[in-house]
């Protein structure tokens, strides 16, 4: 699919879209629903010769300074220099991600970003390049991606039915959960389309399993899964799921919040309690502040106690409170419009942040990564081509989920393009 500035779609409670989602369980992809340009203030010629006036006083006034003035001027000018390059320089923590630990706010490491700066050509880390397999080196259209503590990269293999554990520069990655070429069940060990992983400070490693309506708990060194959440039956009771789709950890207070993606509404589950608590959305699928529509990625914020929620089929980012009624735009449209342009989205799919505040958003139909300065709704695009699904190393075709490793290297589950693609910070 494709999509253009003038490309919009609004969503209506009654529309037909809402339909699209619930065809039984096929491929996401065939079924879910700026620069600035200034003139010159002189033309190129005048500028030209502004350049040349210039060296040529430089130089005359150079050949005229004694020694000492111009070592003196020299060691000014480096001085000055210095201030100008430190003043800009952001000090960053390690990366924010509630999927991969217990906590948001980590301080164990310190990283200075002189800017938000990621190469646009990617390396893909993960998965074969439109070649979807099952084997150890493949992945078949990946959905959710997180890093534990000790930076393990842990993938949601969708249509292999399997979690995949990827060890920084190994050339395989293993199978933890679930098996590959099974039938897509609902037993204790496997797995039915899986759409999103998370791995708390200790290594238990939590599964959405999306087709079987539950999320299930490995812990480590087991080798069975636990049903934390859900019945593994559609539903819609506070003990029930449909089709849940991303997790958030908030380890500090042994609690984790799914995005009930059908149900439209994001639950909130203790461990050790099967009943859950809707502390978002619940009131029918729609545009309104008191309503989801299909959530899919959430992230939860320690310090402000607020979920960041990326409202799929509302072509939009939310912000809710824990606790409000309401939640308050971050990204997109207010009233669900799709678009691709800078301050638009087209069924984004996941939503992280950084330390500073600022959001990075999987746009996933306009085959693109946005980001948001903190406070900002005009995006920049630091990763895929906006419209355009394609397999080179500057593109991506339906990116899905996103993390960031201790570094600041930003990971994208390019989901169309069967990989995971990396994007080296410098």
């Amino acid at each position: 699919m494709t999509n253009s500035d003038t490309d919009h779609k609004s969503v209506d409670n009654n529309d037909d879209d809402a339909d699209i989602f619930r065809e039984g369980h096929p491929d996401p992809i065939s079924t879910l629903c700026a620069s600035i340009s200034v003139g010159p203030l002189i033309s190129p010629n005048d500028n030209s010769q502004m350049k040349k006036t210039k060296s040529k006083w430089w130089n005359y006034s150079l050949s005229r300074m004694p020694k000492t003035m111009r070592a003196t001027a020299g060691l000014i000018l480096l001085a000055i220099a210095a201030i100008i390059i430190a003043v800009p320089t952001v000090c960053l923590t390690e990366p924010k991600n509630s999927n991969a630990t217990t906590t948001n706010d980590s301080t164990t490491g310190t990283i200075d970003l002189s800017s938000l700066r990621w190469s646009i050509k990617a390396t893909s880390t993960a998965g074969v390049s439109s070649q979807p397999d099952a084997d150890a080196r493949a992945l078949s259209f990946c959905i959710g991606i997180t890093f534990d503590a000790s930076s393990t990269l842990f993938i949601a293999d969708y249509e292999n039915n399997r979690i995949q554990k990827k060890i920084s520069n190994a050339p395989n990655s293993t199978t933890i959960v679930g098996k590959a070429n099974t039938n897509s069940t609902n037993t204790s060990t496997t797995l039915n389309l899986p759409t999103d992983v998370a791995v708390d400070s200790t290594g238990n490693i939590f599964v959405v399993d999306s087709a079987n309506h539950r999320v299930l708990l490995w812990t480590a060194n087991n080798s069975s899964l636990t049903i934390v959440a859900g019945t593994g039956s559609i539903g819609s009771e506070i003990n029930e799921l449909n089709t849940p789709w991303g997790i958030a950890l908030d380890g500090n207070a042994n609690k984790f919040y799914i995005a009930d993606q059908y149900n439209n509404r994001i639950m909130q589950y203790e461990l050790g309690s099967l009943s859950g608590t809707i502390v978002a959305g619940g009131n029918g699928a729609g545009k309104d502040t008191t309503q989801l529509f299909c959530p899919h990625g959430i992230y939860f914020d320690l310090a402000t106690k607020s979920l960041y929620i990326s409202n799929f089929a509302a072509n939009n980012v939310v912000r809710w409170v824990i606790g409000d009624h309401s939640w308050t735009l971050v990204a997109g449209s207010l009233t669900a419009e799709s678009g691709s342009t800078s301050t638009l989205l087209y069924y984004p799919s996941d939503v992280i942040l950084d330390v500073s505040g600022n959001i990075y958003v999987a746009d996933t139909y306009n085959h693109r990564v946005q980001l948001f300065l903190s406070g900002s709704k005009n995006a920049t695009t630091i990763a895929g081509t906006t419209g355009i699904s394609d397999s080179s190393p500057l593109a991506l075709s339906y990116p899905y989920s996103l993390a960031f490793d201790k570094q600041y290297n930003l990971y994208v589950a390019d989901s169309g393009n069967y990989r995971v693609q990396k994007l080296l910070r410098y």
